[in-house]
């Protein structure tokens, strides 16, 4: 097998090789650069959530997600954190969203509403300022209305970064396994992404 290539090789001429030795070199550092900037996050130790429970705000920007809040909203009400409140903002949805969240409001003191009442080319950016704004809390967590509820050490474990005086902490946003090639794919691209994004705030 190593004689059958070994002619293309001896046909190779000097710009041939010059051209081999580059890629060669690009791809070396490629390799380098990514197992420097990724492995600081591979390599970094997660502190274990400690006591620490300070005021948070947990806050989503939805649109026409009534199913996605009846689903999945009551348990982000429910969850074992004593100082934390749940702020949505209604991007002018068009589904019976506003009657899902005042019959959650009617029940779970904790749920605070607000919204926007026409829909604007930036309406999801001119949202997300609505929040901040509207946010009784100093640190506020963004999620959205498809996410699952997390266990009782989600809230506490960014608590504690909080509380050491970061001001910005960074999550990983799983996708539930599905079916489907499209779905590997889905969940392969927000995985490498986030990866990414967590590798660029270290």
């Amino acid at each position: 097998m190593a004689f059958d290539i070994l002619p293309y090789f001896q046909a190779l001429t000097v710009t041939d090789w010059i051209i081999i030795g580059a890629l060669l070199l690009v791809w070396l550092f490629r390799f380098v650069y990514d197992l420097l900037f990724y492995g600081r996050l591979a390599f970094r130790k997660i502190p274990p959530a400690g006591l620490s429970s300070e005021p948070i705000t947990v806050f989503m920007v939805e649109r026409n997600e009534e199913e996605n809040l009846r689903n999945n909203l009551p348990a982000w009400l429910q969850m074992g954190y004593p100082h934390y409140e749940i702020l949505v903002v209604d991007d002018f949805s068009e589904d019976n969203t506003p009657g899902v969240l005042g019959l959650y409001r009617k029940t779970y003191p904790r749920l605070k509403i607000t919204s926007l009442k026409q829909e604007t080319r930036f309406s999801d950016k001119m949202a997300r300022n609505l929040a901040l704004k509207a946010a009784s809390h100093e640190f506020v967590v963004m999620i959205n209305a498809a996410s699952l509820s997390p266990d009782d050490h989600w809230l506490p474990g960014i608590s504690t970064a909080f509380s050491k005086g970061r001001h910005v902490v960074v999550g990983y946003n799983g996708i539930v396994p599905g079916q489907g090639f499209y779905h590997r794919m889905f969940r392969g691209e927000s995985f490498f992404q986030q990866i990414q994004s967590m590798a660029y705030c270290l």
